[in-house]
């Protein structure tokens, strides 16, 4: 448990640089149905959109969020060689 505080304590840290997830709605929606106080940092990219597979480029994989949620191999792929 001791460890889980220490990461939450640094998500806190750097929470105003995650602004991914609050411009594009996810962090209300994801804080509000995990019963998350509305201050609760959001550390996660979330692609928007929807996946043809007709982006060369995939979508903000090079944000900031240290966690990007992808549901498909090649992202996970690409993102995990970006991501921790």
């Amino acid at each position: 448990m001791k460890n889980v505080k220490n990461k939450l304590n640094l998500f806190t840290s750097f929470s105003s640089l995650y602004q991914s997830s609050e411009y594009y709605g996810s962090k209300v929606i994801f804080n509000k149905y995990l019963g998350f106080n509305k201050n609760f940092p959001f550390p996660i990219t979330i692609p928007h959109g929807v996946d043809f597979y007709h982006a060369e480029k995939h979508i903000d994989i090079d944000s900031i969020e240290p966690i990007y949620g992808c549901l498909r191999n090649d992202i996970f792929n690409d993102a995990k060689k970006i991501k921790p």
